[in-house]
């Protein structure tokens, strides 16, 4: 694991509720995706950081709601912390989550399929955080249900 990550692959084992619950899997899945020699730039800093290993420890717990919610948090403020240290601090302090992936795209520093990615985490986010109508196909759990009655 980098260094500047400061996070660690060292999770208690405690039987089933380890093993059972897929702990494993996903440290291993990110072992094989965050290797020491990566170099990672956090732009908003020491809180950034933070942000970054919750984002991991709720992954690794499973906690996949709050994954998608602190994720998409950490590239909002990545976004936005490098348009602050290039001067455009309006778009950084008032920017929508739209504006920031653009003005990002529009320098950049994101390729289409990244902006398009991006996006697509946006939906899910914006589908857990923003109130839907109970049977709103954008909600998560219909959403779900369409695609596995098809």
């Amino acid at each position: 694991m980098p260094a500047e990550i400061d996070y660690t692959f060292d999770h208690p084992v405690r039987g089933d509720a380890v093993l059972g619950a897929g702990r494993l899997g996903r440290v291993a899945w990110l072992g094989k995706r965050l290797r020491d020699d990566d170099l990672y730039l956090l732009q908003d800093g020491a809180f950034s950081k933070l942000l970054f290993n919750e984002v991991l420890e709720c992954f690794v717990g499973g906690q996949f709601i709050a994954t998608i919610v602190l994720g998409f948090s950490l590239i909002e403020r990545s976004i936005a912390g490098r348009l602050s240290h290039i001067g455009q601090t309006s778009v950084a302090k008032g920017g929508t989550s739209e504006q920031l992936i653009d003005a990002a795209f529009n320098l950049g520093w994101l390729t289409g399929t990244e902006r398009d990615r991006i996006n697509d985490v946006r939906k899910l986010r914006n589908a857990v955080v923003h109130f839907r109508e109970h049977r709103a196909e954008d909600r998560p759990e219909v959403k779900a249900a369409l695609i596995s009655s098809a």
